[in-house]
């Protein structure tokens, strides 16, 4: 078992280079500072979304209590108020657990085919009076997305978010190894499939990506080539809400 926190930061609008320079410099200075973090990602959004999310902080964590030392840690605070308060207009947060099929699946999250390509991440909000066993149904379905033929995900992982207090319910990571195979993931059957599992109790959803390397440009534009909650996906959760 694993801890995946994400951070989806708001920053200002007309925040400078140089800002966001030193937001990073801050941010990546953590995985130095916290032998705790056992994988770490950050970066631009490459898409505008509804919510206003302009960066993605992505951890993971060997326990709960690793997150919670690291959150409550002075230079973590000292770095914030510093470098991300100064641009900060708000942010969302998920914090999940997931299981792993191997100790080294958790520790070695940065080998060759996490070098490069692109951090894709999803949060969803459900219906207040979903069951328990009907979000582990579609978490559990999600999990399976990286055998499914055509996918190409590296790694993905899904989870309950446990932090109180936010807006949406679950959350879920994935890598992938470029824009052509994210594009393929939120086409494929399997992955729609799951999508539609949702679409009855679902409430808001919000996806982000953005590159890990300098390989990919970051771009303000829509993915290329691939749909990020397409009009048909938001028109079928009005008509699943309104059934």
């Amino acid at each position: 078992m694993i801890v995946e926190h994400l951070v989806f930061f708001k920053l200002k609008d007309g925040y400078t280079q140089e800002q966001e320079n030193d937001m990073y410099k801050g941010l990546w200075s953590f995985k130095d500072r916290y032998n705790s973090i056992m994988s770490m990602s950050l970066g631009r959004t490459m898409i505008r979304n509804v919510d206003g999310v302009t960066h993605v902080l992505y951890m993971r964590f060997p326990t709960k209590e690793a997150l919670t030392e690291y959150l409550n840690d002075r230079y973590r605070l000292e770095i914030s108020y510093k470098y991300i308060v100064p641009v900060f207009n708000g942010e969302l947060v998920c914090d999940f657990e997931a299981e792993m099929e191997s100790d080294l699946a958790s520790l070695y999250r940065e080998g060759e085919n996490f070098e490069h390509g692109l951090e894709h991440v999803e949060l969803f909000k459900v219906k207040e009076d979903t069951p328990a066993s009907q979000i582990e149904e579609i978490l559990s379905a999600f999990a399976e997305l990286p055998k499914k033929a055509g996918t190409r995900i590296a790694q993905l992982t899904a989870g309950i978010n446990y932090t109180a207090g936010q807006k949406y319910t679950f959350g879920l990571v994935a890598r992938l190894p470029s824009v052509e195979a994210l594009g393929a993931m939120l086409e494929d059957r399997a992955y729609q499939e799951v999508l539609e599992q949702c679409y009855p109790i679902l409430e808001d959803h919000l996806q982000a990506a953005y590159p890990v390397d300098d390989s990919l440009s970051r771009v303000d534009e829509p993915y290329s080539n691939c749909r990020v909650l397409t009009p048909t996906a938001s028109q079928a959760i009005t008509a699943a809400q309104h059934r």
